[in-house]
């Protein structure tokens, strides 16, 4: 299929520097990130925040059950055609599409890692 791809465990998302490794170093075009968390508000914001500032997709995945689920997907980047996409906390399958070419273009019309300051 052409994608690179990675996988992360849970309390790692709170981190940039190991998803910016995946990105940078390795080339990733897309990770899996599983987790059992019920704090889905700053977990689903983390997942975002790592897909966005590394521009790969990113499908991160919870239990489902009575205060989990909320898996999310997220896109390279965000407009009004590339939109996030959730569960509920029922047990249930995520139909997602990935295409190189939004990577591709995201990177080229938002050149982050060329302009990645270490202070």
């Amino acid at each position: 299929c052409g994608f690179k791809c990675a996988s992360q465990i849970c309390f790692d998302l709170r981190f940039p520097e190991p998803w910016r490794v995946l990105a940078y170093d390795h080339g990733c075009d897309f990770v899996i990130h599983t987790s059992f968390d019920e704090n889905s508000l700053q977990w689903n914001t983390f997942a975002l925040t790592r897909a966005l500032e590394n521009q790969y997709y990113l499908l991160s995945l919870n239990h489902a059950g009575k205060g989990l689920g909320k898996s999310l997907f997220c896109p390279p980047w965000l407009n009004d055609k590339l939109h996030t996409k959730g569960t509920g906390e029922e047990e249930c399958f995520l139909e997602c599409t990935l295409e190189k070419s939004i990577i591709e273009e995201t990177r080229t019309d938002i050149p982050l890692k060329p302009s990645r300051r270490l202070f």
